[in-house]
């Protein structure tokens, strides 16, 4: 009988560190759209990206860094931050740079479908918190609130992803009010290779006291590098001539582990012991005492659960 005293890793514990951790799940900026998905508890991903915009004739927006970071919450949620500092450029007349938005969000899964031809679903919300310097151009110096169902499938090898929801918009023209809107977006990402992406969206929102309702198309690209992390690029248009006429960017994400884990190593040796005891006082309690250490010593002699070395 082989020997069954081994030291195996049997389980990982959170401990306090910051360490990478490929193949954290799906990040979605620069979607719009976010999926049901979360993180495993523990788990984050940052994104670092920059952008530009030509937001009207002569107009142009840059933003450098544009931040988007989550980590996931005990596996059934995660929380997000979103953070830009932007410029606007009018006909060679830099504004100065100032905080474009700072948003915080949540996501709560709702239902995770063990097939993978079903639908997965989350609800997120968040809020953007007023931040910015209106003087410069960049943002709106206002409370929103955002609200959305989130669901996700897969169709063969792509992922379709939609959203819907409601933002709520402080008035910026009036002392009081707000504006009720409503928001949607589709998305579809497929493989390409062993590491890249296709992303392909559209979204858009109703009018509001700050601007006609606006479509938006996105394409863009993602490639995963070995160590988990993943390179971005993409394009986005308006369909209706409302919000960026045109938008590039590109983006870094970390994907990483909050608190690694480390490793406790068990003796089976001990655990095939006890679970031999609990088999001798349990379906094999009527043997005599005298057959019950004939079997410890087989055990110990072939150095199987109840024996040492």
């Amino acid at each position: 009988m082989r020997r069954l005293a081994a030291r195996l890793c049997v389980f990982a514990l959170l401990a306090g560190a910051f360490a990478l951790a490929p193949g954290a799940a799906r990040a979605q900026y620069p979607l719009w759209v976010e999926d049901p998905s979360v993180l495993a508890d523990g788990e984050t991903a940052l994104r670092i990206g920059a952008d530009y915009a030509r937001v009207g004739r002569g107009i142009e927006l840059y933003r450098f860094p544009s931040l988007y970071w989550k980590t996931g919450v005990g596996g059934v949620g995660e929380g997000i931050i979103v953070f830009n500092l932007g410029e606007v450029n009018q006909d060679g007349d830099e504004q100065g740079w100032d905080i474009e938005s700072f948003s915080v969000a949540s996501k709560l899964r709702l239902h995770e479908s063990a097939s993978p031809g079903k639908w997965d679903t989350s609800l997120a919300f968040g809020v953007k918190i007023p931040s910015s310097d209106t003087s410069k151009g960049v943002g709106v110096d206002a409370t929103d609130f955002h609200a959305r169902m989130l669901a996700a499938r897969n169709i063969g090898k792509t992922r379709i992803i939609l959203n819907g929801g409601v933002g709520i918009l402080e008035k910026v023209t009036n002392l009081w009010g707000q504006d009720d809107i409503l928001e949607w977006g589709a998305a579809a990402v497929t493989p390409i290779g062993k590491r890249g992406e296709v992303m392909l969206e559209l979204s858009g929102n109703t009018s509001s006291s700050r601007g006609p309702s606006s479509l938006l198309a996105l394409a863009g690209v993602r490639h995963r590098l070995h160590n988990g992390n993943s390179w971005d690029a993409y394009a986005r248009w308006g369909l209706t001539g409302q919000s960026d006429n045109v938008a590039f960017g590109v983006g870094y994400t970390i994907n990483a582990e909050l608190f690694p884990s480390r490793v406790i190593v068990v003796e089976t040796e001990s655990l095939e012991r006890a679970a031999l005891e609990e088999l001798l006082s349990g379906k094999l309690a009527h043997l005599s005492d005298e057959d019950k250490q004939a079997i410890r010593e087989f055990f110990a002699a072939e150095g199987g659960a109840a024996g040492g070395e």
